[in-house]
């Protein structure tokens, strides 16, 4: 089961709100063999007017994050459009 978030700068994905998200996936769904994966949001591509005017967050930025969730699930990647899918 692949479980993802996609982070949009100032919006949603701050390392607090990762590590409530994979607090909750951890403490909720057991006995699978869950993969949490963070992509990296495309602000221009959005459907939100507002949203398309934000920067997108930068690899390394979603790699920290990705380090965060790691701290409580196996299976942690991150999807960038510069790198592609990393496992963390």
């Amino acid at each position: 089961m692949e479980l993802r978030t996609t982070i949009i700068r100032d919006f949603i994905g701050s390392e607090n709100e990762i590590s409530r998200i994979a607090t909750w996936i951890s403490e909720n769904v057991k006995n699978r063999d869950v993969i949490y994966v963070l992509q990296q949001g495309i602000p221009e591509h959005s459907l939100q007017e507002d949203l398309r005017k934000i920067r997108a967050i930068e690899r390394e930025e979603l790699f920290e994050l990705g380090k965060v969730a790691k701290g409580f699930l196996q299976k942690v990647r991150i999807r960038t459009k510069e790198e592609g899918e990393e496992i963390i």
